[in-house]
């Protein structure tokens, strides 16, 4: 039996995971976070891939997964509805998907509290070292560790991360805490509002919980906002000082930004906005990177999902993107006849996947935020 190490227990590790065992591998996978990774409230867009991966975890329909919003509009500032078309969407959360995969793997194969520190690789396996003091050897290493990853730095260390000039604020406000009259604004509409060089965006999601009935669900919002990076710094310094990588998560914003940012919705948003951002208790966020690896394939291990690409959330993809590099990775093993020729087939069609992806991310971000 072939034997792989997966390093990061998020989506596309576990959906590698799942991947490769259903065509008879003996897989590991190694998180280095020490608890279950918990739902923050980050809104997906559903793709043919998630579905595709949510099937065979189990999921039988569209209500079992998101939530289906008819229409995507646009308002006006005063709050009018400039423009509506139909345009059938199915809504998920980060939360949903993580339970569905990682019900769909063993338990005891899953590794918490084990970060990646080195690889020694031979002709016939590489070995994975992780600061616990673990290793694993197998025949494949994939690095599914996110934009963070320690696989990457290892391997590309001249690969950085670059900051677009812009960030993400975000945040979640169950339905019931919305007054009737802003809920149905939103309800069963994926909606914007356009001013320049931003936007601002929401819809419905599932439950922390993954309910997905109505009075259950939680309504996801993002803003993206121009951001110098002189004015990062002290964005992403948190409430006690500390100066984060990319992102502050919910409770941990500074008061002073957090005041300030909310003082701008104030002044800018439609009342609908407004008042979400009012109902929002803790909002987040994240600054938007651009990251771009020239190979992924090196011999016996293999970059895969923001490991490998980040991808701007303009394109709704990047949870998909992952996904995608699994199933590109399990037909590829099972259609060649040596690992070497299957991991170089599957580098060619995953780095166009994630050049194209990333080309088209950029388009996007630039069209709606002149960066």
């Amino acid at each position: 039996m072939k034997r792989a190490t997966i390093v990061g227990g998020s989506l596309t590790g576990l959906a590698a995971g799942i991947l490769l065992r259903r065509i008879g591998w003996e897989v590991n996978i190694f998180e280095r976070s020490s608890q279950i990774l918990s739902d923050r409230g980050a809104g997906i867009v559903m793709q043919q891939e998630i579905r595709e991966m949510l099937g065979l975890c189990g999921a039988k329909s569209d209500g079992d997964v998101g939530v289906r919003l008819a229409t995507r509009q646009y308002l006006a500032a005063d709050g009018s509805v400039v423009s509506s078309q139909p345009m059938p969407q199915l809504m998920t959360s980060w939360g949903l998907l993580y339970s569905w995969f990682k019900k769909s793997f063993p338990e005891q194969n899953y590794h918490l509290g084990h970060e990646f520190q080195n690889l020694e690789k031979s002709e016939s396996s590489v070995t994975s070292y992780f600061k616990s003091g673990t290793h694993d050897s197998a025949d494949l290493l994939v690095g599914a560790d996110g934009f963070r990853s320690g696989v990457r730095a290892l391997l590309l260390p001249q690969i950085q991360p670059k900051y677009a000039g812009y960030v993400a604020w975000r945040g979640v406000v169950p339905e019931v805490e919305v007054p009737e009259d802003i809920l149905k604004v939103f309800a069963n509409h994926f909606t914007f509002f356009q001013m320049p060089d931003s936007h601002i965006l929401c819809y419905l999601i599932p439950s922390e919980s993954g309910n997905t009935e109505a009075g259950q669900r939680r309504l996801n919002w993002v803003w993206y906002w121009n951001t110098s990076e002189k004015e990062l710094v002290p964005l992403l310094t948190d409430a006690q000082g500390i100066l984060r990588a990319y992102a502050i998560p919910p409770g941990s914003l500074h008061p002073e930004q957090e005041h300030k940012q909310r003082s701008i919705a104030e002044s800018v948003l439609p009342p609908a906005f407004r008042a979400l951002l009012r109902a929002t208790k803790e909002p987040f966020v994240q600054a938007i990177m651009d990251l771009a690896c020239p190979r992924l394939a090196f011999d016996r291990t293999i970059l895969t999902g923001d490991a490998s690409f980040v991808i701007r959330p303009h394109t709704a993809s990047s949870t998909s993107k992952g996904i995608a590099n699994a199933f590109a990775l399990s037909r590829e093993l099972v259609e060649r006849q040596t690992l070497s020729e299957s991991l170089q087939n599957w580098q060619i069609s995953e780095l166009d996947r994630g050049r194209s992806l990333m080309s088209y991310g950029q388009g996007l971000g630039g069209r709606s935020q002149g960066r």
